[in-house]
């Protein structure tokens, strides 16, 4: 413990402790070369400003999540269906909208591994007919006090595996599965904001 915790209240100084806790496992994953520094900064900034025991635990998810893709997390502690399949297995991409807008096509989906995290902010991916390869491809996403939205084709199939906590996991996608074609498969979870597939 910190002079600096010695001075806060038992409360206050647990939450400092956690917040500390929380930029160590960041600092990790950013040495390895899992987060890119720019996404790195920005949840740093945001841990630097959290006040409460209801936002460490969107800290707490947000670390759990991006320390599951940078491969920091043994096979037994993650969900098989959060593993995605793409192009490129290589390190995983960091996506973070924090208090701004983010827009992504459905090509830059192949390049790598990603990790879609709307936090006060909101993303935008657009799909279109060619930009899948043929069989599953998983994406993770989280909406925390946010919002993802998935636009894609009529005859793409989306199964909406994501868990809503406080918020709402909603795919308005309705195509037909046939052999060859791609199917889009949704992970991750909405805490108090929403993740939606539209047509």
């Amino acid at each position: 413990m910190t002079d600096k915790n010695l001075a806060l209240s038992p409360r206050d100084a647990q939450i400092e402790e956690r917040k500390n806790q929380a930029i160590e496992a960041l600092s990790e994953q950013f040495s390895q070369n899992a987060l890119p520094l720019e996404e790195y900064e920005r949840l740093v900034e945001y841990i630097n400003r959290v006040e409460s025991e209801r936002e460490l635990v969107i800290v707490n998810k947000i670390v759990s999540e991006t320390a599951l893709y940078a491969g920091n997390l043994t096979s037994d502690a993650a969900p098989a269906s959060a593993t995605p399949v793409s192009a490129d297995a290589g390190k995983p991409k960091l996506d973070l909208a924090l208090f701004s807008n983010r827009g992504i096509s459905g090509e830059m989906l192949l390049t790598r591994r990603r990790l879609f995290i709307a936090l006060f902010g909101n993303i935008i991916i657009t799909i279109r007919d060619g930009d899948l390869p043929v069989g599953r491809t998983v994406l993770h996403v989280n909406a925390v006090f946010g919002n993802v939205t998935i636009n894609v084709p009529p005859s793409l199939v989306v199964s909406m595996e994501a868990t809503a906590y406080l918020g709402n996991a909603m795919s308005h996608s309705h195509g037909q599965r046939l052999p060859g074609s791609p199917e889009l498969v949704i992970t991750g979870g909405a805490y108090l904001g929403n993740i939606e597939v539209k047509v």
